[in-house]
């Protein structure tokens, strides 16, 4: 099903595990509840896609373009979501422990709760995110763009952040014990 058409499509609860479905569009599609475990959706366009409480854990979407996707409570741990572009998306509760969203455009997604821990982000756009009390431990921000973003409550404990870029995030009660803060721009004003 590799390039296959599917804009707009209602698949909520579909079985699609394993499926390759690498350059296919499913912008707008209602994939909520769907189990996309081990699926090629690499450079697959699902903007506005519904894919609330979806399982994508272990699913590789380099490259997707999930641009205002709805993914709350959605597992995506162990995803491949290198240069995914998920700004403007719903990310809230999902679950992307152990993801790699190295070089993702998060720009303005709403991860408030989510689960990031372990997850490498290294040089990741997430200017203007959400992510009041999600957990970041041990996750590598590594340069980073965070600008704007808030933090409120996130745990970062351990989180590498060498380099990332902070100017203007709400840190209110973020636990940042053990965190790498080396050469972090921070910018008060």
């Amino acid at each position: 099903m590799a390039g296959a058409v599917l804009a707009g499509a209602v698949l909520a609860g579909a079985v699609l595990a394993g499926a390759v479905l690498a350059g296919a569009v499913l912008a707008g599609a209602v994939l909520a509840g769907a189990v996309l475990a081990g699926a090629v959706l690499a450079g697959a366009v699902l903007a506005g896609a519904v894919l609330a409480r979806a399982v994508l854990a272990r699913a590789v979407l380099a490259g997707a373009v999930l641009a205002g996707a709805v993914l709350a409570g959605a597992v995506l741990a162990g995803a491949v979501l290198a240069g995914a572009v998920l700004a403007g998306a719903v990310l809230a509760r999902a679950v992307l422990a152990g993801a790699v969203l190295a070089g993702a455009v998060l720009a303005g997604a709403v991860l408030a709760g989510a689960v990031l821990a372990g997850a490498v982000l290294a040089g990741a756009v997430l200017a203007g995110a959400v992510l009041a009390g999600a957990v970041l431990a041990g996750a590598v921000l590594a340069g980073a763009v965070l600008a704007r973003a808030v933090l409120a409550g996130a745990v970062l404990a351990g989180a590498v952040l060498a380099g990332a870029v902070l100017a203007g995030a709400v840190l209110a009660g973020a636990v940042l014990a053990g965190a790498v803060l080396a050469g972090v721009w921070v910018f008060i004003g």
